[in-house]
C-alpha cells in the first residue's frame, strides 16, 4: 500500500507527495553541508496534442519510456519524480545549476534523438523543455520550483 502512495503508477518514479519530502530533506542537507542543490523541471512539449493524437494508452507508454531514459541516464545520482501529467522533476544534491543544466541538456538531446514507436509501429519523437535552478539560502522547494519553471 505504501508503494502505491509514493510511486507514480505510470512511470514508476516517485510522485509529488513522496518526492517533495525527499527533495526538501536534500535542501536541508545541502544547507547543513554547505553544498549546492539543483532542481530541474523537464516538460514534454505539446503533450495535449500528443495525448489527443495517440490516446491514453500510448501516452502512458510514452511517460514510461521517458522515465526509463531518465533512470538510465541519471541513475542513483539524482532524485527523480513525475509530478504532473507532462512534467518530470530531477533533484541533485551537490550539483550546481550549470552542472545540472549540462546533465539535463545531454539527456534531452538523447531523448529527442530517439525514435519511439507506438504499439502499431507508428514512429514518434518526444521533445522536452527544461529549466534548472540552484537553491540558495531562504528558498523553499516550492519557491525553487517556481524559479525553475521560469527559466
Amino acid at each position: 500500500l505504501r508503494q502505491h502512495l509514493e510511486i507514480d503508477p505510470a512511470t514508476g518514479l516517485m510522485n509529488y507527495a513522496c518526492s517533495s519530502k525527499v527533495l526538501t530533506q536534500q535542501i536541508q542537507d545541502a544547507q547543513q553541508r554547505n553544498q549546492p542543490f539543483s532542481l530541474a523541471v523537464l516538460r514534454i512539449d505539446r503533450w495535449t496534442q500528443f495525448y489527443h493524437q495517440y490516446g491514453y494508452f500510448e501516452s502512458q507508454r510514452a511517460l514510461r519510456l521517458i522515465a526509463q531514459h531518465l533512470r538510465q541516464s541519471f541513475g542513483a545520482t539524482a532524485t527523480l519524480a513525475h509530478w504532473m501529467e507532462a512534467e518530470f522533476v530531477v533533484g541533485w544534491l551537490g550539483l550546481t545549476r550549470e552542472e545540472g543544466l549540462r546533465w539535463s541538456e545531454a539527456v534531452l538531446f538523447e531523448i529527442q534523438q530517439t525514435d519511439f514507436y507506438t504499439e502499431q509501429q507508428q514512429q514518434f519523437h518526444i521533445i522536452l523543455n527544461v529549466g534548472v535552478s540552484q537553491w540558495y539560502e531562504g528558498l523553499s522547494l516550492n519557491q525553487l520550483y517556481c524559479e525553475t519553471t521560469q527559466h
